[in-house]
C-alpha cells in the first residue's frame, strides 16, 4: 500500500522563446506526479509511465485502506456512543 494520489500535470518551462509561452500556450507534457505527505511535508515525485503501471495498484490499495480505516472508526464512535447512551 502506498500513500497519496496520482496527478496529471501540463507544465511550462523556463525557456522564454518556447511553445509553452506562446499565445495560446501548448504547454508540456502531462506528467503524472505521484503526491503524498509524510507529517506536515508534502512530498511530489514525477513518474514515468512504467511507474504508474507499477505503482497505481498500490495507490489505489493505499486509498481502499485510508476509506476502510474511516469507516471503522465511524463504526466504532457510534457503537461507544449507542453504549453509553449519547445520541447523536
Amino acid at each position: 500500500m502506498l500513500p497519496g494520489g496520482l496527478v496529471n500535470r501540463m507544465t511550462r518551462c523556463g525557456k522564454s522563446n518556447c511553445r509553452c509561452h506562446a499565445e495560446p500556450p501548448q504547454l508540456h507534457g502531462p506528467y503524472t506526479q505521484w503526491g503524498y505527505s509524510i507529517g506536515r511535508t508534502r512530498i511530489t515525485r514525477r513518474l514515468t509511465p512504467e511507474q504508474v503501471e507499477r505503482y497505481q495498484p498500490e495507490i489505489d490499495r493505499g486509498r481502499r485502506f485510508i476509506k476502510l480505516a474511516e469507516a471503522l472508526d465511524e463504526a466504532e464512535v457510534r457503537r461507544v456512543e449507542r453504549a453509553e447512551g449519547w445520541g447523536r
